[in-house]
């Protein structure tokens, strides 16, 4: 067999698996391509469309068809933050962007807002690039500019987010590439270049005890730079292996760095949640735009480091909460506000661990506190002695001579049910300062750590009886965790709140509650169920990879009524409807399909597994008791089954590999143990033949096929194509 000979061009070489995104007329990827005298280890990639780059660039056409003639693969369209679940993609070992840019500010680069902007599109890039490598030889290059203002995009930074780390600097020089011409890309002048003069290359890789995440590759990142000064500052802080302060210098000064007023935290395996105290004086909430994580060592206040925050979410009470990166072993955390002047009499409250906490509460219609809570240990399924426990209320925990006690109702799993104080009921239900807690006691032991506050409750429903119309007749419940990307379709971009907005902008009723607890599905639903009691006749509990399929065509709402319609005296003390669930595998596809799930599997067991519910809220249990999406109901309530012919759930549980082992990472149930852990390694829970690592089965695709179901496929391409484009609605 020939060997082929290696060619190369700098850094790059014809052995190499590259690829290149955000192109503008692909004069780069063309002369990689020239240089190798083939482009057949390349695929490039451009966001615009073939007919933009066409109008937009004065040799794009050209380029691209000599690009292809050299047998690259050039591929339009291609968001660089949702990549790697683009199927026309595949797993590199070179991944580069040159002089990324948002396309927003030409001219104003030196606006924070715009920095923002830039920052948002660089983050999101890490992300997918990081799951694209190859091995743990590959590489990330990235192009960039580090005069100012674009040295406060903290390149550096953005990378350490990800779990990247510097592994080397070199010098960007475009000679070097022949026929490369870089392109604004944006904008009226989007044709034209900008001045990249010389340039430099910084290589990073994963630090070590640098960064929690939850993979144990090396992953490395290259980014190409443009002056010295700054490179060499950070080569000499990386080789001494220590988390730097990240703190611009600019003209010699450093800017001091100021504390917001954290509230309290909590601490996560793969995040830190940071609740603020509102700024009293000020007229808007906080945003992403203003805020810096700060992490210092606790024996040396003097080594910080700081980053962006994921994102600031405004909890159902109106708290807000920061969610920073993973809190490193012996550090503590705080905020950094970049614009607003802060009263630095705040300090740092208490920290928590994730496990032991009351974490949420909710005031139920009959005037209960419901408080969520990790630490108590209690059995599944099961009721748990009251008297070992009480309720404690409070505006400050730690002073117990102001505490207010309460009898305990019930207690089950992660689910404690309170008798209320009249005092918290009466409390007005603005935001106060500070807001009342809720915490339990167990009595022999001490009281848990609680960031909950009952105040803000849903509107309480008087007298409210069985049948009850509502406002709405059918509701959904689910909980979604990185799943922005699939909501469209379950419904009728990884950005779920984005998601949201864009679905109720098209007319559809979706509202999200933010959840950051772990391993708390069943509280989650149960708390959901709270909530729906004021405004749903009936709720469905099931997770995003799962659809109803009716085969006659009615409505949910329609075959809920045919169920539950009196016809004799029991059937009008129906309170939950059951609906069994065929477990689709993988039907012969190994990557995710671009339609969606509903029209790619169509393989699954010939048997159905279990089933889930659609129950009235106001028949549960007092104890919210719930398993597998099943609850409890009251005593004199009963349930129905649906029969198969009439509705089916149809559960995509065993998708394409790629998909399928991100359950590998975390349930999502209590009471189910993670697929790593070595526990009940046979039971259900666990799927069949699959181990506690995420090793793929050489038969994978072709695995749980035992029967050829197209119901669901043939029903929605007949209902959901657009005739013009024929595309199905979510794609």
């Amino acid at each position: 067999m020939e060997v082929q000979e290696t060619k190369t061009l700098k850094q790059y070489s014809n052995k190499q698996k590259i690829l290149l995104v955000g192109e503008g007329d692909f004069s780069f990827s063309l002369s990689l391509g020239r240089a190798f005298g083939s482009a057949s280890n390349i695929t490039t990639s451009s966001l615009d469309s073939r007919v933009d780059v066409n109008r937009k660039y004065t040799y794009g056409k050209q380029n691209v068809e000599e690009l292809e003639r050299l047998g690259g693969t050039v591929i339009h369209g291609v968001n660089v933050h949702s990549m790697s679940s683009d199927n026309r993609l595949a797993r590199y070992n070179r991944i580069v962007f040159n002089f990324p840019h948002s396309g927003l500010g030409f001219g104003s680069e030196h606006e924070s807002f715009y920095i923002m902007q830039h920052q948002a599109l660089v983050r999101g890039f890490f992300e997918s690039a990081r799951k694209m490598l190859e091995d743990e030889d590959g590489e990330i290059h990235l192009t960039h500019k580090t005069t100012r203002p674009f040295s406060e995009w903290e390149i550096e930074t953005l990378a350490q987010e990800k779990g990247l780390r510097l592994i080397g600097l070199m010098v960007f020089d475009q000679l070097a590439f022949p026929g490369y011409s870089n392109k604004k890309g944006s904008g009226s002048n989007c044709d034209s270049n900008f001045p990249i003069r010389s340039a430099m290359k910084n290589r990073r890789k994963r630090g070590v005890g640098d960064v929690v995440v939850s993979w144990r590759r090396f992953f490395r990142f290259v980014a190409l730079f443009v002056s010295s000064f700054l490179v060499f500052s950070a080569l000499f802080i990386f080789l001494e292996k220590f988390r730097p302060s990240i703190k611009a210098v600019h003209g010699g000064s450093v800017p001091a760095v100021m504390v917001a007023p954290v509230h309290e935290a909590v601490k996560f395996p793969d995040q830190t949640l940071i609740f603020i105290k509102y700024y009293q004086s000020s007229s808007r909430l906080l945003t992403k735009d203003d805020l810096f994580c700060v992490f210092a060592r606790t024996n040396d206040s003097s080594k910080v480091y700081k980053e962006l925050p994921f994102a600031v979410e405004t909890s159902y009470s109106g708290r807000q909460i920061v969610r920073c990166s993973a809190l490193p072993r012996h550090h503590t955390v705080s905020l950094a506000v970049t614009r607003w002047t802060v009263d630095n009499r705040f300090l740092v409250g208490a920290t928590y661990q994730w496990d032991r906490l009351v974490y949420d509460a909710v005031i139920d219609h009959d005037n209960t506190t419901v408080a969520f809570v990790k630490g108590l240990n209690l059995r599944p399924g099961k009721v748990a002695d009251v008297s070992r426990y009480e309720c404690v209320y409070g505006w400050d925990l730690a002073k117990p001579k102001l505490l207010l006690r309460s009898q305990v109702i019930s207690a089950a799993q992660e689910i404690v049910r309170c008798k209320t104080p009249l005092t918290v009921l009466k409390a007005p239900r603005v935001a106060q300062s500070p807001a009342v807690k809720v915490s339990v006691r167990i009595k022999g032991s001490g009281m848990l750590p609680s960031v909950a506050h009952p105040i803000n409750h849903p509107v309480r429903v008087k007298d409210l009886t069985y049948g009850e119309r509502k406002q709405f007749e059918t509701c959904v419940c689910t909980m979604t965790r990185n799943a922005a990307n699939v909501l469209r379709e379950w419904v009728i971009d990884d950005d779920i709140v984005s998601a949201v907005k864009n679905l109720k902008n098209c007319g559809y009723n979706v509202s999200r509650h933010f959840w950051p607890w772990i391993k708390t599905q069943e509280a989650g639903f149960a708390n959901c169920a709270i909530r729906a009691k004021r405004d749903c006749d009936w709720v469905a509990f099931i997770d995003v990879d799962e659809f109803f399929y009716i085969p006659s065509g009615q409505t949910l709402t329609q075959v809920i009524k045919k169920y539950t319609t009196p016809s004799s005296s029991s059937s009008s003390k129906i309170g939950e409807i059951r609906t069994s669930c065929h477990s689709f595998g993988p039907s012969g596809l190994k990557d995710p399909p671009r339609r969606g799930v509903m029209a790619s599997y169509t393989c699954r067991m010939s048997q159905p597994e279990r089933h889930k519910s659609i129950v009235r809220p106001e028949t549960l249990n007092a104890t919210l008791i719930n398993v597998v999406h099943h609850f409890q109901l009251k005593e004199g309530f009963t349930f129905v089954d649906v029969e198969k012919d009439a509705m089916i759930i149809n559960h995509y549980k065993y998708q394409v590999w790629d998909i399928f082992k991100e359950k590998f990472k975390r349930r999502v149930a209590t009471y189910v143990a993670d697929w790593q852990d070595k526990e009940t390694v046979g039971s259900k829970d666990r799927t069949p033949g699959l181990g506690t690592r995420p090793v793929e089965p050489s038969d994978w695709a072709e695995r749980f096929c035992e029967v050829r179901d197209n119901g669901l496929k043939d029903w929605v391409l007949e209902n959901f194509v657009d005739r013009k484009t024929q595309r199905l609605v979510w794609e």
